[in-house]
Order: C-alpha cells, then sequence, then structure tokens
C-alpha cells in the first residue's frame, strides 16, 4: 500500500501502535507500552519504521497513555528527529505532551482538529464534512482524520468537488505543522 500510495504521489505515513489509557480495547501485536526500556521502544520502533517504505512521518495508532508520557514520547520523536520524519497527533488524549516534546526534540509536529468518522454513521459523517468546511473558512485551516470506509468515502466524494471549487485546498499533513 506505501508503495501504491507513493508511486501516485501521496505522502504515507506509519500508523504507530502506541499504548491505551482503556485496557479493553484490542491491541495490535507490536504496540509500545510505557512499561517498556528505552531500548526496548527504540527496537520496536525501528522495526515498525523499517516495514513501511516511503514514510514521511509517523502518527500515533490509538496511545491516550503512550502520548501522555513524557518518557516514552521523548524516546520515539528522538529517533524521528534522526530520520527527519514529522509526527502527526491524532489526539487520542486530551492530555497528550506531544507537541511540547516535539518542540524539545525539534521535530516537525501536526496534530487533529477534528475526526469525521467515528460514530461510523453517514448522517453524523456528512455533519462532521461540513463542520470541518466551516472550520477551514473560520480559522484558515483544519486537520481531519478519517477512515478507509465506505460511509466516509462516500461523504467525501460528495462534498469534496464543491469544497474544492469554493477555494479550499486539500495538502499532505507535513504541510500543517502547529
Amino acid at each position: 500500500v506505501a508503495r501504491m500510495a507513493h508511486a501516485r504521489g501521496y505522502e504515507v505515513i506509519l500508523h504507530l501502535p502506541l499504548e491505551a489509557k482503556n485496557t479493553d480495547v484490542k491491541e495490535e501485536p507490536d504496540t509500545i507500552h510505557s512499561s517498556m526500556s528505552d531500548s526496548q521502544i527504540v527496537s520496536r520502533l525501528k522495526k515498525e519504521l523499517d516495514s513501511v517504505p516511503y514514510i514521511a512521518g509517523v502518527s500515533n495508532h490509538m496511545g491516550s497513555k503512550g502520548t501522555e508520557d513524557e518518557r516514552v514520547m521523548s524516546v520515539i520523536l528522538t529517533e524521528l528527529k534522526k530520520r527527519h520524519l514529522f509526527f502527526f497527533d491524532s489526539l487520542t488524549s486530551q492530555g497528550s505532551i506531544c507537541r511540547e516534546a516535539a518542540r524539545k526534540a525539534g521535530v516537525r509536529y501536526a496534530r487533529r482538529d477534528i475526526f469525521l468518522d467515528i460514530p461510523n454513521d453517514p448522517v453524523y459523517i456528512e455533519k462532521m464534512i461540513l463542520k470541518m468546511r466551516r472550520m477551514a473558512f473560520s480559522s484558515g485551516n483544519v486537520v481531519a482524520v478519517g477512515h478507509y470506509r465506505h460511509n466516509t468515502i462516500s461523504a467525501l466524494d460528495k462534498y469534496l468537488p464543491a469544497m474544492a471549487a469554493e477555494g479550499i485546498r486539500f495538502v499532505d499533513i507535513s504541510e500543517m505543522e502547529r
């Protein structure tokens, strides 16, 4: 998928699984935990980074606990700095320390403003897309996260052409540093 995306000119981002606060959620096999040593975190991170060609940056998958842990994020961001990669915080926790940690590490940083499709309901998704549009016009930019789901793709297909005609420009996340 990364090779195909790159060949089509899309930015490739590693969706890195980080520990969640909610212990009831199903974790990915290579989730990074706050109980891991620095060397264990680096080892797992390198494995993940090396598994995806052409990556420009990393985002957190889940990670409400991981993105609140200064040590964990410092270890991750130090490695991203070495590879000249940005960090995109999907902001799964309002207690995220990633912005400040990225600044300290000298890593480019962006964060989510709105989720489009949680829940995965067509009416809700359309409502969020219209909210995204309003946010773009009122603040000048917005970072929206949506998932590769039928309802999301259908709603985007419906609204994006008109939004582009209104002057809204859709860009890679690396252009949305904050």
